[in-house]
């Protein structure tokens, strides 16, 4: 697993926006999960060892392992009474056959989930984030509602699912990495940007307000959150 997903923090954000279930099946889709037939513990570090894989306890039910020469890794969940060798849809396929190079005696045909590399997000606008990529900069195409970010190495296509909220598949020939920072940088890029709709907006009804009231100081925090203060 060369990244964990759920802890990208537009991923953290999203998981507000999704509530738990939603989310925790999503987390899984990102998963390729094959069941271990006839193995126990022991086997299972005894097979790491011999291929010369470390091999993390976390706890009776989870194991976790370096692939060679590499930070990424895979993991080893107990699932009742079985073990799960679970590798991220994210890994290199170099790194995938690795894996299932030591336990191909044991796995079963069996493949609890599909391969999607689907993420949710935090835009919801779009016109806004029309305006967000211009302004950052990123070269997009817009195909209705979508929008696709095409680059040497990996294709983003941002679209609008039955939530309102849109959902980003990633497309990539190389590593996933630059994908991913892409992302974080637009989520950072879009709450700006909703920051400063918003401040806007208040600004001007405040000043255009019929009412006694006016702004006295505006400043930005250290969280950089623009705070106005005003009088009434």
């Amino acid at each position: 697993m060369s990244i964990n997903v759920a802890m990208m923090p537009f991923v953290l954000a999203a998981r507000v926006v999704m509530g738990k279930e939603k989310f925790d099946q999503w987390v899984a889709s990102q998963e390729e999960r094959y069941v271990l037939k006839n193995i126990q513990k022991n086997k299972i570090q005894e097979l790491l060892s011999l291929n010369s894989h470390d091999c993390i306890e976390f706890g009776k039910k989870l194991l976790k392992s370096h692939y060679n020469n590499s930070k990424n890794y895979f993991l080893l969940e107990k699932n009742g009474n079985t073990w799960d060798l679970v590798l991220s849809i994210y890994d290199s396929d170099k790194e995938k056959q690795a894996a299932l190079k030591i336990f191909r005696s044991f796995i079963s045909k069996e493949i609890i989930t599909e391969e999607k590399k689907v993420f949710p997000t935090n835009f919801a606008d779009e016109l806004m984030l029309r305006d967000t990529l211009s302004d950052y900069g990123i070269k997009f195409k817009q195909n209705g509602t979508d929008f696709i970010i095409e680059e040497s190495t990996y294709k983003i296509i941002l679209k609008q699912g039955s939530s309102g909220f849109y959902n980003a598949e990633i497309h990539q020939d190389d590593d996933f990495k630059l994908a991913y920072a892409k992302l974080n940088a637009l989520d950072s890029e879009y709450k700006n940007k909703v920051q400063e709709y918003v401040y806007m907006d208040v600004k001007s009804n405040i000043e255009n307000s019929t009412e006694d009231i006016e702004i006295i100081d505006e400043y930005v925090d250290e969280e950089d959150s623009i705070v106005l203060r005003v009088r009434v």
